[in-house]
């Protein structure tokens, strides 16, 4: 196996859900009396997890929430995208492939804002469990997108798998693939390559990416040994 680690987000990456999250995360903000529009979720929301989504329309709207609060938006809304899933559950085109392609070649994760049983669920439903080494979700990380904790976590557990074969990689040999610009932000600023694929963004919106490609078929080894094998990514 390469010392090399791809690193998929999930929601709008193999997940293609992104717009089930919007209407919940506007729903169950509806019902506090606060409205986001479409705009403002392309604008400001797409990217955050969810305890960032809901701090940011609170804080935004004059509202504060304690821990209690936030629990309870959280279960609200997970409970709505279980239900919801059951007969809407979606993939986006190669996603699937991808991800077995790369496990074939290198170690591969998920660094997900998402809830970790959220991430299960579907990655069991599409038949990719066995080929990651680990999931990164919002219950491992104090931090959402665009800021890099959620990637340097995932670096850092690659990094203990390997100790004991006395390895270790450092972010220039990680290669990411988002949709999102927080998740641009955070895989750049985590010192990663970065592969961004236009799900949710237009390719103009996604510069900061090392490469921006429109079908997960273009995700390629190939590609991710080209980019490790280049120059240094930007910080």
């Amino acid at each position: 196996m390469s010392d090399i680690l791809v690193l998929f987000d999930f929601n709008g990456v193999i997940a293609d859900d992104e717009s089930v999250h919007q209407m919940l995360l506007q729903k169950v903000l509806a019902e506090e009396g606060i409205t986001i529009t479409d705009q403002q979720y392309h604008d400001v929301y797409l990217g955050f997890d969810d305890k960032g989504a809901f701090e940011h329309a609170c804080r935004a709207n004059g509202r504060t929430l304690d821990e209690a609060d936030m629990a309870d938006l959280v279960a609200r809304k997970s409970h709505l995208y279980d239900a919801y899933i059951v007969d809407h559950l979606v993939l986006f085109p190669g996603a699937v492939d991808s991800v077995k392609t790369m496990a074939g070649e290198f170690s591969t994760g998920i660094v997900s804002g998402a809830l970790k049983a959220e991430i299960g669920r579907i990655c069991d439903i599409a038949g990719v469990v066995e080929c990651l080494s680990f999931v990164v979700s919002s219950e491992d990380t104090e931090h959402c997108k665009p800021h890099p904790e959620g990637y340097l976590v995932a670096l850092a557990l690659y990094n203990l798998t390997v100790a004991c074969e006395g390895k270790r990689i450092g972010p220039e040999s990680c290669v990411v693939i988002e949709d999102s610009i927080a998740g641009v932000e955070a895989a750049k600023a985590a010192g990663m390559h970065c592969v961004a694929i236009t799900h949710s963004y237009q390719a103009h919106e996604l510069t900061q990416a090392d490469r921006v490609i429109g079908h997960m078929d273009e995700f390629t080894p190939e590609l991710v040994r080209e980019l490790v094998g280049g120059r240094s990514p930007r910080r």
